[in-house]
């Protein structure tokens, strides 16, 4: 299970290794058009700059920071879009869905239903996946990866590949779940969001976003913990979590792991199977039994 998006939602893979690979992270991008493109242009022209000699260093840069200096460079680049500009939606499987066209019209309702008229503008793409399982759909602004194509191409830069941060994030810390039997919420906060998800029997039960505070740390159990519950997940007693460098890590109830993706360290209860538990299997990761979640795939711009 995974929101993959090979093709469509982007994961970071070694592709993205290498003097001619940027990562380029713009932080919150501004709802207007021309504030988003020169945010953009300011990310990808600090990326350029910054990548001697750490050509695959991410660079974090605000709207309101100013322009570098820099002529073009041919590279290829992988876009980390913030969840503050990206919605989410969780897709339940159809038997009568043929194509990726028909389950992109399944999205945009989806999408309508939820935020309305507004929606109808979005750029929506949906993950990939293999076999009979929910998928997850992602909509940016309908400027933003005209907007992205644009800066790259004024640079000689191609743009590979175009991430919501849920996406990435899982991507790089979905492993942490291989020896989680019983299933995981995933949680990506940042930004003033949270997206959360749970996985059970390897694939995406549960999808949705939410808004935090400084209080997030608390919060977040709390939002896990009510969840829980009204899916009946009583099962499930594992958080992985992916934050901010400054989100404090919440404590975990009785009988549950809460899982730092900052450091891989456990907070609470660890059961026989956990991630933690190295096996003889090749790779040194713990497997567990049924079928693996998928990884979220990538969106080409």
């Amino acid at each position: 299970m995974s929101p993959s998006w090979r093709s469509v939602l982007g994961s970071v893979s070694g592709r993205l290794r290498g003097p001619r690979h940027l990562r380029v992270e713009p932080g919150v991008l501004p709802d207007a058009p021309e504030a988003c493109a020169a945010a953009i242009t300011a990310a990808l022209e600090h990326a350029l700059s910054a990548r001697e000699p750490a050509p695959a260093q991410a660079v974090t840069i605000g709207a309101s920071t100013g322009l570098l200096a820099s002529g073009p460079v041919a590279a290829r680049a992988s876009v980390i879009v913030s969840n503050r500009n990206a919605r989410y939606a969780l897709l339940p499987w159809r038997a009568g869905l043929s194509g990726d066209a028909e389950w992109t019209v399944l999205a945009r309702h989806a999408f309508a239903t939820t935020h309305g008229a507004a929606a109808r503008q979005w750029d929506v793409r949906v993950a990939r996946a293999s076999g009979r399982v929910a998928r997850v759909a992602c909509a940016f602004d309908a400027h933003l990866v005209p907007a992205l194509r644009s800066a790259c191409a004024a640079r000689g830069v191609v743009l590979d590949s175009v991430v919501p941060h849920f996406v990435d994030a899982f991507n790089r810390s979905h492993r942490l779940l291989d020896g989680v039997p019983r299933g995981a919420w995933f949680a990506d906060c940042g930004s003033g969001r949270m997206v959360l998800g749970l996985v059970r029997n390897g694939e995406w039960a549960s999808l949705h976003t939410r808004r935090i505070g400084e209080d997030a740390g608390m919060r977040i159990m709390d939002t896990v913990l009510r969840d829980t519950a009204l899916l009946g997940a009583d099962e499930v007693h594992t958080l992985v979590l992916h934050g901010d460098a400054g989100l404090a890590l919440p404590d975990a109830p009785a009988g549950w792991a809460v899982i730092d993706t900052r450091s891989a360290q456990p907070r609470g209860a660890l059961r026989i199977g956990s991630p933690f538990r190295q096996t003889s299997r090749a790779g040194g990761h713990a497997q567990p039994p049924g079928r693996p979640a998928e990884r979220p795939a990538e969106m080409q711009p």
